[in-house]
């Protein structure tokens, strides 16, 4: 497994971990999942992907994700290529 598809799976696991509030109940980072191969390789996002960053930007997740202990997602959310991936969805994160 390479390291950015680690680091990855690592990221979808802190967040399952920590993602028990009620507020967030529908947030699931696993769902971004169709996400990786725009975020890692900075590849055109698919429509499964803008479909599920859209459905995560609706329940205002991707602010909780950056509220997150851990600087690893931070950095991925925060990415060049997981901002042009939002753009490309035309799904830019709600005001946090």
């Amino acid at each position: 497994m390479n390291c950015k598809l680690a680091l990855f799976a690592i990221c979808v696991v802190v967040v399952v971990l920590f993602g028990g509030s009620e507020e967030v109940k529908n947030c699931d980072f696993t769902k971004l999942g169709a996400c990786a191969p725009a975020i890692l390789y900075n590849n055109t996002p698919t429509k499964p992907c803008c479909d599920a960053l859209k459905e995560q930007n609706k329940a205002k997740c991707l602010c909780y994700y950056m509220t997150l202990p851990d600087p690893l997602i931070k950095k991925l959310i925060d990415s060049p290529a997981a901002k042009n991936m939002a753009k490309t969805c035309d799904s830019t994160p709600n005001n946090c």
